[in-house]
């Protein structure tokens, strides 16, 4: 099988660039489950208690089975809570690794790569002027060619 989508092992900040925005998606993933995983225990839960806190005088078994869903809920409210933060800390490490690792590339590789080109270009011209000089003096003609 062969690999479409090529690694960027050239550049180290190229690398950095292209991780840090691997984590930032993965920052926003975490964001959408923290919320959906969240919400799923609440909706699972919540007639259930509902149905608990009407009773007038509930029974041990009752007030029990009440306490815990309210401590399940609670449990995934501050999970929530917890994976936000964290989704929130990697946003920034993703954000401040693309802004170095992009900056970094195109200030330290690519301006130098993109002055290799143009003087590659420049040598090839040259090189085109002095065959078509050398042509001439032989007495080919060169617009022809």
């Amino acid at each position: 099988m062969e690999n479409k989508i090529p690694l960027p092992t050239d550049s180290l900040y190229k690398f950095v660039a292209l991780f840090s925005m691997t984590i930032l998606i993965g920052a926003f993933y975490l964001t959408f489950y923290a919320g959906e995983s969240s919400n799923a225990v609440v909706y699972e839960n919540w007639s259930e208690l509902a149905s608990l806190q009407s009773l007038e005088k509930p029974n041990a078994e009752q007030a029990a089975r009440k306490e815990m869903l309210e401590r399940k809920i609670e449990i995934a409210v501050e999970n929530r809570k917890t994976l936000v933060k964290l989704a929130a800390f990697l946003a920034g490490v993703g954000t401040l690794g693309v802004y170095v690792g992009f900056a970094f590339w195109i200030r330290k590789q690519q301006k130098v790569a993109d002055q290799i080109a143009e003087n590659q270009l420049e040598l090839s011209r040259l090189q085109l002027l002095a065959l078509r000089h050398e042509l001439k003096s032989k007495g080919v003609e060169v617009d022809t060619l």
